[in-house]
């Protein structure tokens, strides 16, 4: 089963809370309900949200500017698209982590969309029918994390 957006919003939660500055874009904000910490001109990290992302970390998604030096992209694909593409128009920097509700990918740039993790009962081979480009499994492929809600 695919997490549900409170658990995704949870497991986001637990994720920020290694980061002191973190810049989250309204549109995260709108869907999730997510609030950016610390000083976001500051930030380390910045958090956008994107309907799909190629295997350089380039998203369709609205655009963002930050400084951040590190980006992660919250997947909430829009209809039946494909979530991941083989390119799109790239204005902002590309992201190098997608959490979604059904996976957790790293974007590496030699292998490009790596698989991390995977939602209690989804194979990497029904992510791979969703997407145009070749998706990897990474080698210490694990169970996503679920993390409980603090409400």
């Amino acid at each position: 089963m695919p997490l549900t957006r409170e658990q995704l919003r949870s497991r986001l939660e637990h994720e920020l809370d290694a980061h002191e500055h973190v810049m989250v874009s309204k549109s995260v904000t709108d869907a999730l309900g997510l609030a950016g910490r610390g000083d976001s001109a500051r930030a380390s990290l910045a958090l956008v949200l994107a309907e799909a992302v190629t295997p350089t970390g380039h998203y369709v998604g609205p655009a963002k500017q930050a400084e951040a030096t590190e980006r992660w992209a919250v997947l909430l694909p829009a209809g039946a698209a494909p979530i991941f593409v083989s390119r799109c128009e790239a204005n902002d920097p590309p992201v190098t982590r997608i959490l979604s509700q059904i996976a957790v990918l790293d974007v590496d740039n030699e292998h490009g969309l790596v698989i991390a993790e995977l939602a209690p009962g989804h194979s990497a081979r029904q992510l791979q029918e969703a997407a145009e480009p070749t998706l990897k499994v990474g080698s210490t492929l694990t169970e996503m994390l679920v993390v409980a809600s603090a409400t």
